[in-house]
C-alpha cells in the first residue's frame, strides 16, 4: 500500500467518537469538494506510523497533524474496530471507548 495512493484529512476535528459515531460522520463528510471519505483500515492508519529513535513522539508521517496523547479509530474487516495510538505507534483495541478519527479516501 502506497502511502500517495490516500488522501487523508490534514487535522482532525477535535471531537471524540464511538467507533459507529466515527464512521457515519467520514461517510457522510463533505470536504475538500470529495464526498468519498471512509474510516480507515487498519493497515492504512498503520502506514502513517514513522518510528524514529531520535525524535519525540507523536509518531507519525509529516505533515499529517495528530494529538500527541491520543488514540485514532481503524476498521478490522467489515464491523470491528481498532486504535492506533501515535503516541507509541501500537495498535489496540478499545471497547466502549470514544476517540479522535483521520477519515480518509482513495486518490486514484
Amino acid at each position: 500500500m502506497d502511502f500517495d495512493d490516500r488522501t487523508w484529512m490534514q487535522i482532525d476535528d477535535g471531537i471524540l467518537r464511538s467507533f459507529d459515531e466515527a464512521g457515519a460522520y467520514c461517510e457522510g463528510l463533505n470536504n475538500l469538494g470529495y464526498m468519498d471519505w471512509r474510516l480507515p483500515e487498519q493497515r492504512e492508519l498503520e502506514c502513517l506510523v514513522e518510528k524514529d529513535d531520535d525524535m519525540p513522539p507523536p509518531y507519525i508521517k509529516a505533515p499529517l497533524f495528530v494529538r500527541s496523547d491520543a488514540a485514532y479509530w481503524a476498521k478490522v474487516g467489515s464491523t470491528c474496530s481498532a486504535g492506533v495510538d501515535f503516541v507509541n505507534g501500537s495498535t489496540n483495541t478499545y471497547a466502549n471507548k470514544k476517540l479522535y478519527i483521520r477519515c480518509v479516501r482513495n486518490t486514484q
